[in-house]
């Protein structure tokens, strides 16, 4: 009985612990249709008050790249339609500063 109590704790200290490392961003994209074929993938928002300009691009860059992705699951059910995507970028906070730290060097 003690030793699944503590594995129970271990297990949820595990899945709680990217939390202290990393951020989470929002970002919204949209998938345009033209004659139900996908036409462009654009990013419309980037939820990120306190991102640089180079960190901004960044994270466009991975959010078109998992929009690009995940298109096959926004199947359009008009001709001409607009589909909107909203999804969460998981970034080490090492890394992101390094982002920051790369462009003041430069």
């Amino acid at each position: 009985m003690v030793l699944c109590l503590v594995g129970n704790i271990f297990a949820l200290k595990a899945q709680v612990g990217y939390q202290k490392d990393s951020l989470q961003i929002k970002v919204y994209a949209e998938y345009k249709y033209v004659n139900q074929q996908l036409k462009a993938i654009e990013i419309t928002k980037i939820f990120c008050d306190f991102c640089s300009v180079s960190q901004l691009e960044k994270i466009k860059n991975e959010a078109s790249r998992l929009a690009y992705l995940s298109r096959h699951r926004n199947k359009p059910s008009k001709n001409n339609e607009t589909k909107k995507l909203a999804m969460y970028i998981r970034v080490s906070k090492k890394d992101f500063a390094a982002i920051k730290e790369q462009e003041i060097n430069n």
